[in-house]
């Protein structure tokens, strides 16, 4: 009986001694685990989610898209300008109608200075891709960035990928109305008062 007593105690002491590094390995992987799921992306990690989602191209092609916005409104206001300069030399052309084609002529070049200006200035492909990285960064964890990788850059990432545009322009054109026959209408009609108002001018 006595036996039994004392060696109570002492299987409860050898339970809590040898638990006890369990208890506090256990605790500390937890710990672990907690600031590896807090843990921000790298540069590098980021910079390969933009390449297999491609999100490097489309930051090209905005930058691509950009240039040609600039280049086409340079072509329409030089085109316009050499329009402009032989309606000027219209004997027909009284001064009025001189001086309002010199201010539209100037309104055009000043519109057209900014828009290239605001466009040229937005950004490049170094600034958009710095960009992306600040925000994954404020966002992801590492975590999520390696999870969608892995995901991404299997077949069925890179299909489901392909696929967005098309699910997009299905759906904005689901979202649109079928029948814009009414807009057109009232377009039609505003269209020789604009004619009306431009030949008074001119």
């Amino acid at each position: 009986m006595v036996t039994t007593l004392l060696s109570a105690p002492i299987a409860n002491a050898e339970l809590i001694i040898h638990s006890e590094p369990n208890t506090v390995r256990q605790d500390t992987n937890n710990i672990a685990n907690q600031q590896i799921a807090k843990q921000a992306p790298s540069d590098v990690s980021i910079i390969k989610l933009m390449q297999v989602m491609h999100i490097d191209e489309q930051i090209q092609a905005i930058v691509n898209g950009q240039q040609a916005a600039i280049d086409a409104i340079n072509t329409q206001t030089k085109n316009q300008a050499q329009s402009n300069s032989q309606r000027g030399g219209d004997k027909n052309l009284n001064k009025r109608q001189r001086e309002l084609q010199e201010q539209i002529q100037s309104v055009l070049g000043q519109y057209a200075k900014i828009m290239t200006n605001g466009i040229g200035n937005a950004a490049d492909a170094q600034t958009l891709t710095q960009a992306y990285i600040s925000a994954a960064r404020t966002y992801y964890t590492q975590a999520e960035v390696d999870a969608q990788i892995k995901f991404y850059d299997t077949k069925m990432g890179q299909s489901i990928l392909a696929k967005q545009p098309q699910i997009t322009a299905a759906f904005l054109q689901q979202s649109l109305p079928d029948d814009t026959s009414e807009t057109e209408a009232q377009l039609s009609e505003l269209l020789p008062q604009m004619k009306r108002i431009i030949k008074g001018v001119f």
